[in-house]
């Protein structure tokens, strides 16, 4: 099975984000332990930095962000794969 993580499922876990803390981490140790594929996109990426920067030590966001490297395909989300997208 593939699965899109989504933004806030990644901020519900990292920030411990009540009510959708207990799930969340459920939910991605089943993607990242099991035997599914997960993604990110660029842009969750590029989101994710943006909302822990001014909240975490420089380690800290490292951490996250190579653990989420190690966990993750990336998906490039470029003009041409949205049309892609659209088509199929």
């Amino acid at each position: 099975m593939e699965v899109l993580v989504d933004t806030n499922i990644i901020l519900d876990w990292f920030l411990r984000r009540e009510p959708f803390y207990e799930t969340a981490k459920m939910l991605l140790n089943k993607i990242w332990f099991g035997c599914e594929t997960s993604y990110l996109t660029v842009h969750s990426i590029c989101d994710l930095f943006y909302i822990i920067d001014k909240k975490f030590p420089a380690d800290e966001k490292k951490k996250l962000l190579q653990l989420l490297m190690s966990r993750n395909e990336i998906i490039s989300e470029s003009k041409e794969d949205i049309l892609r997208f659209i088509e199929n």
